[in-house]
């Protein structure tokens, strides 16, 4: 009987971290010399974990651990849509190009 190996080619400007999350490892590739992106998402998966675990211990008799990374998920996409609808700028950089459009009416050839 033959075995399958599973091999990872990774680029030599690339290398892979371990994550784990909820009690499993997930490979991450990572581009070398980017530590801000090593960085966050490490800080990612700390941020899951640690929700993980804050779910884990509230609910820990009636979800399992699907339910809870499916909470994690509802919990961190809302988190990210409240702020991107925060920091949109697409209403002020509308205003700006209204203003320029009429500045530009007061200007001499125009």
């Amino acid at each position: 009987m033959y075995r399958t190996v599973k091999r990872i080619v990774v680029k030599k400007d690339e290398f892979n971290i371990n994550l784990e999350v909820a009690g499993r490892t997930y490979p991450v590739t990572i581009t070398r010399g980017d530590e801000f992106s090593e960085a966050t998402i490490r800080k990612a998966a700390e941020r899951i974990q640690m929700l993980y675990a804050k779910y884990r211990q509230q609910y820990v008799k009636t979800l399992d651990d699907r339910d809870l990374l499916g909470m994690v998920a509802l919990q961190l996409v809302t988190d990210l849509i409240w702020l991107e609808e925060k920091y949109d700028t697409t209403p002020l950089t509308q205003k700006i190009r209204q203003y320029i459009t009429e500045l530009d009416g007061f200007l001499p050839g125009n």
